[in-house]
């Protein structure tokens, strides 16, 4: 009877509850965020909590981890002391203590009391109290345990490592600190407040995972995120008080953001940038003095700059937009400088297509009174500003690109130039000390080749040479960052038809 007493029971191990509980008694498929994406899809952000946090179920992985290493340690050690003696040789001092636990009467008794605890309480909650209780001596582990697998407790925390990476790609490095834009910190700090935000962030998040570490799961994922976002922009956008929050604005930048990595179709970034000025415009300046707005224009006005290239908008070159986000604690620096005289290029390119059509004399495009200059004196006036703004910049603030010693043959697509002299030949790449400086120098020979009067085509052809020689340094240095996806940006804008 005491040995069938003794005999271990054989009872079914209960599982930790990981998912929240309304997708747990529905039996639907859960994130492991809070609120979940199932949650955000069917409006019960409120509903979506968890018997256990975060860290309890990463403390629960990491218990189940130490228990596995330790079971195979005590099998290892077993083994070395069976054949030690087998071999009649000495037993090493490290391997005494195990001798002390291997005693059958003393595992037996752990193996009862252990048994008891789990009886006195359930499974979840005293896991998650072995993982927290401070360890004995003889049970400590390194700091950083060794993992068996890539894959371990990937499951609960690739959401966040995934949104880390994201707020990690889009941070500068000013003076040796890293800072992380404001608005998108407040972003993902706010995002479980707001469906619609958790949702494009964690689209943006998976897409660019997906990108950087080639990986269709994490980009089916993001994409799949990213029609649910849109379903619900669509809904906030229909809404005329609705639309005007910060979620929404943070949104719409994100799904442009997206359509840059992805692509999904021909025309989808180009309606996204057309959608974002929109919004812009709707919002009006007061609403970007401060917070999250401010940050958003402030960090993209280049981005909103050549959209508005693009699409020949002209609200950002009034005295509103350009002096009310600049404060004295935030003042305006070489780029934005630039960006002040660049925001009067659509209406020039406004005025020089109106021309081109014969638009009708009352058109806003057409000259009502004498005393406004004509498209060549206003293209000649812009590239004078643009002209002033470089013989005032100096060395220092911004140094000129130099050549690379060598040409670097790899799969990178080929760049060649035709030289009436020495014909075809394939030129030296522009390197840049930071990509603050690529970003500010290719702009400037952007915006001057956007001006499509005033200049030969000798020195147009040198201004595209030096923006496709650039292109190696920021796809290589700078591949997902905002500035390098510019850049690729204002190379398209280098076809705009010369009249």
């Amino acid at each position: 009877m005491d040995t069938l007493s003794e005999a271990p029971r054989k009872t079914k191990k209960q599982r930790a509850v990981l998912s929240c509980m309304p997708c747990h008694f529905q039996k639907i498929k859960c994130n492991h965020v809070r609120p979940c994406s199932a949650c955000c899809v069917r409006g019960r952000q409120s509903k979506c909590e968890y018997t256990v946090t975060l860290e309890d179920r990463w403390f629960i992985e990491q218990a189940q981890l130490l228990r596995r290493l330790q079971q195979r340690r005590n099998f290892l050690e077993q083994r070395i002391l069976t054949l030690l003696s087998a071999s009649n040789k000495t037993i090493p001092v490290y391997l005494m203590p195990q001798i002390q636990q291997s005693d059958p009467s003393k595992q037996r008794e752990k193996q009862i009391r252990s048994r008891n605890a789990s009886r006195r309480s359930p499974t979840t909650k005293s896991t998650c109290r072995r993982a927290v209780q401070p360890k004995r001596k003889s049970d400590e582990q390194p700091q950083h345990p060794v993992q068996s697998s890539r894959n371990l407790h990937a499951r609960f925390t690739h959401t966040e490592r995934c949104i880390q990476s994201l707020v990690e790609v889009f941070s500068s490095d000013i003076n040796g600190n890293r800072t992380v834009p404001f608005w998108l910190e407040q972003a993902v700090q706010i995002r479980a407040s707001s469906p619609l935000l958790c949702a494009a962030i964690e689209a943006t998040s998976f897409v660019l995972m997906g990108k950087m570490a080639s990986d269709p799961k994490s980009t089916h994922a993001g994409l799949v995120r990213y029609t649910c976002a849109l379903r619900l922009a669509g809904a906030a956008l229909c809404e005329n008080v609705r639309r005007l929050h910060d979620d929404v604005f943070v949104a719409i930048t994100l799904f442009g953001m997206i359509e840059m990595y992805e692509g999904s179709s021909k025309d989808a970034l180009v309606k996204h940038q057309q959608g974002g000025l929109d919004l812009l415009y709707l919002r009006t300046p007061s609403n970007h003095c401060n917070g999250i707005g401010h940050s958003i224009y402030a960090d993209l006005r280049l981005s909103w700059i050549l959209s508005a290239i693009l699409h020949r908008r002209t609200f950002l070159a009034h005295d509103d937009w350009k002096t009310v986000p600049f404060t004295e604690t935030n003042p305006r620096n070489n780029l934005h400088s630039l960006l002040d005289i660049a925001a009067g290029i659509p209406l020039l390119l406004r005025r020089i297509e109106c021309a081109a059509q014969d638009s009708h004399p009352a058109s806003p495009c057409s000259s009502q009174n004498g005393s406004e200059p004509t498209v060549e004196e206003q293209g000649t006036y812009l590239l004078q500003r643009f002209q002033e703004w470089r013989e005032t910049q100096t060395v220092e603030a911004l140094p000129d690109p130099i050549e690379t010693l060598f040409i670097v043959l790899d799969d990178f697509p080929v760049f060649e130039v035709q030289d009436s002299a020495s014909g075809t030949h394939r030129p030296r790449d522009l390197i840049y000390s930071n990509v603050s400086t690529c970003a500010t120098t290719i702009s400037y020979w952007a915006f001057s080749l956007s001006v499509p009067l005033g200049r030969s085509l000798t020195w147009r052809y040198q201004y595209a040479c030096n923006i496709c020689r650039s292109m190696r340094f920021c796809v290589q240095n700078f591949p997902f960052s905002l500035a390098s996806l510019s850049c690729e940006h204002e190379e398209l804008y280098c076809t705009i038809p010369h009249f």
